[in-house]
């Protein structure tokens, strides 16, 4: 028996990878299976109670209750010896009885399944204790999730409510600037159509200045066609002039855009910095009245404290009053006392 190897319910715990308190339930509920030990005031186990612990754990894994496992186990391991004596030492008469039998080793083994039978009744009996108690916790779990999820969709409901306003306050704001943006292109385009209009009317009096040159080269005279040169050059320099006017005209319009730009730009971080104030402003009043509360808390306490000692003193004043009244009480016994002793002398 040294030879063999034996465990502590500690390690029978490590050696199953399970909580000891559960191994030390199987210990108490599948005991007549589990032979052990006594070494000491310890109780250790063998090899054999550490395969019928861990079917035991193999079974649970498997979803089997407490009467199934029961009855595997009176199947595939036999019961401790130990039992099967203390029956045998309960009954001797009934043993003696049945010795003249041929089948009183049946008889043996029915009254040792008996308790057994009895046994996987209880068993089951706790196993279907155990599911229903698993049953009502996963109830119990399952609406304690319903809530926290209905919580969950209740608070992002507001939060999506809160952004979507601030998205149509934002929204507002920006389709002011757009609006204002727009009235300004609005005449921007205005002035781009007029210069176009005065382009167009230049371009038709080239037309017309080209057209009376070629009728004038047609007449062959050198005179008009220097006149007509003239004018050429004159058209040609107009547009040239008409070019530079465009071409001013759009550079006036790009620096009007980047001239807006640059207003919007500055009245956005004019009013970010107007926040930002604000919101230092608020800092520095919440520090305010946080000091101020301080302060008061400190007043409050204070006040108690004089009012404790006004109390003492008035409690004091009041010991003194009754001192000072017994006092006077007493004197004006003495002097009640002392008064008729002074004719008696004065007769004596």
């Amino acid at each position: 028996m040294t030879d063999k190897k034996t465990y502590l319910v500690s390690d029978l715990a490590n050696e199953l990878s399970v909580p000891r308190t559960t191994v030390n339930d199987w210990l108490k509920r599948y005991d007549r299976y589990l032979p052990s030990v006594m070494s000491g005031r310890r109780r250790t186990y063998t090899e054999e109670a550490l395969e019928v612990l861990r079917s035991v754990n193999k079974m649970r894994n498997d979803g089997l209750s407490a009467g199934k496992i029961e009855a595997e186990l009176v199947k595939t391991f036999a019961i401790r010896p130990e039992e099967v004596i203390e029956n045998k030492d309960k009954t001797p008469e009934s043993q003696e009885n049945c010795k003249c039998d041929g089948n009183s080793e049946e008889t043996v083994a029915d009254q040792a399944a008996l308790p057994v039978l009895r046994r996987e009744e209880f068993d089951r009996f706790l196993g279907t204790v155990e599911e229903f108690t698993r049953m009502e916790k996963s109830r119990k779990r399952g609406a304690l999730y319903i809530w926290i999820v209905i919580l969950l969709i209740c608070l992002f409901v507001i939060l999506i409510a809160w952004f979507m306003a601030c998205l149509v306050k934002f929204q507002a704001v920006n389709n002011s600037k757009l609006a204002h943006i727009q009235q300004e292109n609005y005449e921007i385009q205005k002035a781009q159509k007029a210069a176009d209009q005065a382009g167009k009317t230049a371009v038709e009096k080239q037309n017309k200045a080209l057209s009376e040159l070629r009728s004038s080269v047609i007449s062959g005279s050198r005179k008009q066609e220097e006149l007509r040169e003239k004018e050429l050059l004159k058209s040609q320099k107009a547009m040239a002039e008409m070019q530079k006017l465009i071409i001013s005209v759009k550079n006036e319009q790009d620096s009007f855009r980047r001239k807006l730009e640059d207003r919007f730009e500055q009245e956005i971080k004019a009013r970010e910095l107007t926040i930002k104030l604000q919101e230092n402003q608020k800092k520095a009043a919440d520090i305010k009245l946080k000091a101020k509360e301080k302060e008061l808390d400190r007043l409050k306490k204070e006040t108690e404290k004089l009012r404790r000692e006004l109390e003492d003193m008035k409690k004091v004043l009041g010991k003194a009053e009754q001192e000072n009244k017994k006092t006077v009480s007493n004197r004006e016994t003495n002097t009640v006392e002392t008064a008729p002793q002074i004719p008696e002398k004065a007769e004596k």
